[in-house]
């Protein structure tokens, strides 16, 4: 089952010329490393996949269906979650707090008020689910003591966490350690076995 396809898509920034005719299938499920070097336009092809940039040119298809309009909101309502290189987290946070930053979850009588218990139990249940484990933290744990894997694992169940069909991983092994590495490829692996949703697409440049 095709999910996303990219058709002839080209982007300009001015006289820079990012992407010329750039054609891309995704089929579901599937795990899909697009590797190149610096500049050669694997940020600029993740954004519009994304929704943050609209291509100059070219068409986007999700289940075979063209889109006339494609920006962050009608992405992500047809479950594309993205991990960029800075992963947008806060260190000072926990990790179950950044995990639903922006997307608090709410008791149904206590509507307006954040339900803390709900949101340890859920990220505890996640992180057990694609592998992110230790005796050294837990949800409540400020990500402040994480190594750069772990962070990159939180990054991603954040993704999953709110069924996401496919997730777009911006670099994410960028200066990490060999080890590091495999915690984050061990991360794709358990959560692209999970629930309905499914992890499609990599655009990575390991530096190591």
């Amino acid at each position: 089952m095709t999910l996303l396809e990219l058709k002839n898509i080209k982007k300009f920034f001015g006289k820079v010329h990012a992407l010329d005719g750039v054609n891309l299938e995704v089929k579901q499920p599937e795990v899909l490393a697009l590797l190149g070097d610096n500049g050669a336009g694997k940020s600029t092809l993740a954004k519009i996949t994304s929704g943050v940039y609209a291509p100059s040119s070219g068409e986007i298809y999700f289940d075979g269906k063209l889109m006339t309009k494609w920006d962050v909101q009608s992405a992500r309502s047809k479950g594309v979650e993205t991990v960029y290189q800075d992963r947008a987290l806060t260190e000072q946070q926990s990790i179950a707090s950044n995990i639903f930053m922006g997307r608090e979850l709410s008791g149904s009588m206590s509507v307006g008020f954040i339900n803390l218990k709900k949101q340890y139990e859920e990220a505890d249940n996640l992180m057990r689910e694609i592998g992110l484990t230790s005796k050294a933290f837990n949800a409540k744990t400020p990500l402040l003591t994480l190594s750069g894997g772990e962070l990159q694992g939180v990054a991603i169940a954040r993704a999953l966490y709110f069924k996401a069909r496919l997730v777009i991983l911006d670099e994410p092994v960028t200066s990490l350690s060999l080890s590091e590495c495999e915690k984050v490829y061990n991360f794709i692996d358990e959560g692209k076995k999970e629930g309905p949703y499914h992890l499609d697409w990599e655009s990575a440049q390991s530096t190591n």
